[in-house]
């Protein structure tokens, strides 16, 4: 990826990011806008970290303690805030706003897999039959599919391989 490419998808989670901020229902506290801006800004470049925080929330954990760009970063949760410190900064937000901000910024930072790709997924979050150990493998077909129900969309469609059975 471009050096301009990788600015202007880090310039749209910004953005998002602001969004977040200030057009959620939840409040947040003023004081946090500044940390979270500097925090976004400081780790977009480094996925991982977006990725990690995301998969502790999904995993209901506690606390993770990350380190990026020589730099520790602690996560807790607890009684539905989930909050970040780095560089002796804070910042905490609700549960569904915390899951949009982590979620946003990974899907805009997040490699775009080419229509044809083939795909692995994770059997915790997808695994249509339990008696088949392996997990599902899927064929990328379509992109940003949005149902007509929904009022966001999916950023990858697809097709399972078929298995074959000996």
């Amino acid at each position: 990826m471009s050096e301009k490419h990788q600015q202007q998808l880090k310039a749209m989670a910004m953005e998002r990011v602001h969004h977040i901020l200030y057009e959620s229902d939840k409040e947040v506290p003023l004081e946090y806008w500044p940390v979270i801006k500097e925090f976004t800004s400081m780790f977009l470049d480094d996925l991982s970290v977006f990725e990690n925080l995301l998969e502790a929330f999904r995993q209901d954990m506690d606390s993770l303690e990350l380190f990026s760009q020589d730099v520790d970063i602690f996560y807790r949760s607890g009684a539905g805030i989930h909050s970040v410190s780095f560089l002796g900064k804070e910042f905490a937000l609700e549960r569904e706003l915390f899951a949009d901000y982590l979620a946003s910024c990974t899907e805009i930072m997040r490699p775009f897999l080419p229509l044809g790709s083939v795909v692995e997924l994770d059997p915790r979050y997808f695994q249509p039959d339990p008696s088949i150990e392996s997990a599902v493998k899927v064929v990328i077909t379509a992109r940003y599919v949005a149902p007509e129900s929904y009022h966001s969309y999916f950023p990858y469609a697809g097709v399972m391989m078929p298995v074959l059975c000996s």
